[in-house]
Order: C-alpha cells, then sequence, then structure tokens
C-alpha cells in the first residue's frame, strides 16, 4: 500500500436511477481521470438479499 493513502476529493451522489437506488461515485482528482474511481450503487429492497444475488 502507498504511503500516499487513498484519499478521495470529490464525489456526487446521484438518486435519479430507475431503480430507485441511490449511486456514489468518488474521484481522487477534479476530473475523475486518476485512478482509481468507486463507484457504488445502493439499493432498497423489502426483503434481504442472499449471498447468490450479491455474487
Amino acid at each position: 500500500m502507498s504511503d500516499q493513502g487513498c484519499a478521495f476529493e470529490e464525489w456526487g451522489v446521484f438518486r435519479d436511477g430507475k431503480d430507485g437506488g441511490v449511486d456514489i461515485i468518488a474521484y481522487r482528482d477534479p476530473l475523475g481521470t486518476e485512478s482509481p474511481r468507486i463507484k457504488i450503487q445502493i439499493k432498497h429492497r423489502e426483503t434481504p438479499a442472499n449471498v447468490q444475488e450479491l455474487r
């Protein structure tokens, strides 16, 4: 692991998905051109998801 850490300076939250979930995208730089980029999808369900559904 780098001694620089993994700080993410820019991020956005998007709530316009068709599934009603929330999506988060985090970048290391203002333009989103540097790796790594983190993309997160947050889902809403009435019942818990099982392991097979998450794989």
